[in-house]
């Protein structure tokens, strides 16, 4: 655990929680990549709920257990006036980022030029107040700016806690200052630094506080971005994985309800199900159906952890159990409102049009297997109709947002051929050649509907290109 890649950041937010880094099915990798507004993505959206009928019906919108919800981060703050100055922020914050940080950077400037030596909670609230300014920075992907802030915390908060070196609350701040430090060395590239911070942190909260269990989980993100690393080899990457089970395993048995652990442990046995070799059928199954405890167990210890809902959906849809697959990816669709807002509110930095469209594709994947074929194509052309109206404003990943309708165009391509419609299998294969040539299952797909339609030389081209792309580009295929 002492190397430690780069790993995929839990990016910090406005109220004090130690949620779980968020992966969607095929998007995992890429969601901390693109810093998007969700714009229009959830207004309208369809197929699936409106928020009007999620409104009226009380039924569709899950609520957090009161426990789990955490009070904003002024209320952390002991010296009103400063207190009252971080509820400001953060009202702010909602309405426009920058006005936020401007506001807070004038108020850290006027406080700490009028000390209240009569208030003995002055000195520690300004940092608190500065500790609000750098998850701001954070949350924008400013890491420069955060990592000096945070420096200058964590220098404090070691000061106060050799003064008094029993006070356990200020340990944890420490250790908690440490994480968001942790991420900050991260995003620049420092991960040396960032592993030492990381194990400082962990000593500090005596591996017993909830952000012990939210360490862990870093910890294991980080294991798993290096079983990623294409120079190990299928044994040593699976023992990483492995390893990483183990790890988040034994912080669960301390800690059971921590949904990050939980589904840091669900991620790790689907990446193991993955690279198992073809004919270890039963082994692969087994993993599937713990990641699927592992998702059941966070959406009944809070249901609103709705990508629980997607990733159930993923391993379910694996395991051949497509009407609860369908059950799973719909239940997810009918709360990405509710998604989307939960995210924004708590600073998460998600690309929503991918997600958004990742599961549509499942969608009309998982009608398709369900032999729901008109379903299956209304989703996969509403995908498509949303991907080229995020194309004409220019996004920063319209790489991402082809691809999807290169697997869109495919995947309709095959719900066509189920029917026998072969020239429309044909043609959707070829517009999706047309924008990505190195896709294979489009070379594939439409090589069978060439024999479908008797067409024997065009349809052995295809396989032949389908067979070189295949040992070449296997790696880029999303489903």
């Amino acid at each position: 655990m002492k190397k430690i890649g780069q790993s995929i950041l839990r990016l910090n937010r406005l109220y004090k929680t130690s949620s779980s880094l968020t992966f969607f099915g095929n998007t995992r990798v890429q969601l901390k990549t693109f810093s998007l507004h969700h714009g229009g993505v959830v207004l309208n959206q369809k197929p699936g709920l409106s928020n009007k009928a999620i409104d009226t019906n009380p039924n569709l919108k899950p609520e957090k257990p009161s426990h789990l919800i955490q009070a904003p981060f002024h209320e952390s703050i002991l010296s009103k006036k400063i207190s009252d100055a971080a509820k400001n922020a953060e009202e702010f914050w909602v309405l426009d980022n920058k006005d936020a940080i401007k506001y807070l950077e004038k108020k850290i400037v006027t406080f700490s030029e009028e000390i209240d030596e009569s208030d003995e909670h002055y000195q520690v609230s300004i940092y608190k107040l500065k500790e609000l300014l750098g998850t701001m920075f954070f949350s924008l992907g400013e890491y420069e700016k955060s990592k000096p802030l945070f420096e200058e915390l964590r220098s404090f908060y070691l000061e106060q806690c050799e003064k008094i070196p029993t006070e356990s609350l200020t340990k944890y701040e420490i250790s908690d200052i440490c994480v968001n430090l942790h991420d900050c060395y991260v995003a620049t590239g420092n991960i040396n630094e960032a592993n030492q911070i990381l194990e400082k942190s962990l000593e500090l909260c005596e591996n017993r506080s909830v952000l012990a269990s939210t360490i862990i989980e870093k910890l294991s993100y980080n294991l798993l971005s290096i079983s990623q690393d294409k120079r190990y080899d299928l044994s040593q990457k699976t023992d990483m994985l492995k390893e990483g089970i183990k790890l988040v395993s034994g912080a669960i048995e301390k800690d059971d309800t921590h949904c990050g652990l939980l589904y840091a442990k669900g991620i790790f046995l689907e990446e193991l199900s993955k690279i198992l070799p073809i004919t270890r059928v039963e082994e692969r199954e087994n993993y599937l159906k713990e990641a699927v405890s592992c998702y059941d167990k966070i959406l009944k210890i809070d249901p609103t952890e709705y990508h629980a809902e997607m990733n159930a959906g993923d391993c379910h849809s694996k395991l051949g159990n497509d009407q609860v697959a369908l059950s799973f990816y719909n239940r997810f669709i009918d709360h990405f409102n509710l998604f989307v807002k939960d995210c924004v509110a708590k600073g998460n930095n998600i690309d929503f049009n991918a997600v958004y469209v990742d599961i549509l594709v499942k969608l009309g994947i998982a009608y398709t297997k369900y032999e729901d074929h008109e379903m299956a194509r209304s989703h996969f052309a509403y995908c498509m109709e949303y991907i080229d109206t995020c194309l004409k404003k220019n996004p920063a990943n319209a790489q991402i947002l082809k691809q999807y309708k290169v697997n869109a165009l495919n995947k309709r391509g095959l719900s066509y051929f189920r029917k026998k419609e072969y020239w429309k299998c044909v043609n959707d294969n070829t517009e999706a050649i047309n924008i990505d040539n190195t896709f294979f299952p489009a070379f594939r797909d439409r090589c069978e509907a060439y024999e479908a339609l008797g067409q024997t030389e065009l349809a052995k081209e295809d396989r032949t290109m389908a067979e070189y792309l295949k040992r070449k580009y296997v790696a880029n295929v999303m489903f």
